[in-house]
């Protein structure tokens, strides 16, 4: 792991891009083959291009933290890269297929049920190491079910040993997004094909038998497609101790009440 202790919070970032900058080749490579077009911005690259007849985005980032040596000294820790994926589709409904062990899983609850979605839990024993969250969660339920799209989503959420892997699937209105769980520095055609393949073919699957329901971005899904992730997390990190204030006050009314 890379790191550099400085009396700076943004210290680090030189570092990250140098590790960046290392795997940019292969990437430019790769996506350049298969005609995608190269938008680039600070600490990331964008890759544009049509795939299985289908408009298709790849970002790749620096994934960093800080940390702090002391008080007085932080230090910027590069924990590698994060990568993501989507195609343009015709649906319009919110599914996610996410890791059951994540460590941030009652955060991912308590959003999804914010974004008034809901947990599929008798997808659980199908998916083992995963949760279906869905705003329609009988059209998801007959959708993973439904032949070839158990195959596709094992392909993108299982290693080859069939252990789950941690990656992140999801829909969102007009879009199928893929995010792994681990980013290789280098790629080669089939591993950027091996990715995008079952990802098209699952939006292929999904307009063949379309939700009842045409959903549309909530609030928060509004800001982050719109890239204001700045008013995003604030009304997170806000409505977290708002929300536990709200509980506390119940229950204290609750106890005077009783009392």
């Amino acid at each position: 792991m890379n790191t550099v202790a400085t009396t700076h919070s943004a210290a680090g970032r030189p570092l990250a891009m140098t590790d960046l900058s290392r795997t940019a080749a292969s990437y430019r490579k790769v996506f350049s083959q298969l005609g995608f077009t190269e938008h680039q911005s600070l600490g990331c690259m964008k890759f544009t291009g049509v795939y299985e007849g289908r408009q298709t985005t790849v970002a790749v980032g620096v994934r960093s933290r800080n940390r702090y040596a002391t008080p007085d000294i932080s230090y910027r820790e590069f924990s590698g890269l994060i990568l993501d994926i989507h195609v343009d589709t015709s649906i319009s409904t919110y599914l996610m297929v996410l890791n059951s062990s994540s460590r941030q899983g009652w955060l991912v609850r308590w959003l999804q049920r914010l974004n008034r979605n809901h947990h599929v839990e008798s997808l659980d024993a199908l998916l083992p190491g995963y949760h279906v969250f869905a705003r329609e969660p009988q059209w998801a339920q007959k959708f993973v079910e439904s032949r070839g799209v158990m195959g596709d989503i094992n392909l993108l959420l299982r290693e080859d040993s069939g252990v789950a892997n941690g990656n992140l699937l999801r829909w969102g209105p007009g879009s199928c997004g893929f995010t792994p769980n681990r980013v290789p520095d280098e790629i080669t055609t089939e591993t950027a094909e091996g990715w995008m393949k079952p990802l098209a073919d699952l939006a292929t699957a999904a307009e063949a038998n379309p939700p009842l329901e045409e959903a549309e971005f909530t609030w928060l899904g509004k800001q982050a497609g719109a890239g204001r992730m700045w008013m995003v997390i604030p009304a997170v990190l806000l409505g977290i101790p708002v929300a536990l204030f709200l509980v506390v006050l119940c229950i204290a009314i609750c106890i005077v009440l009783v009392s």
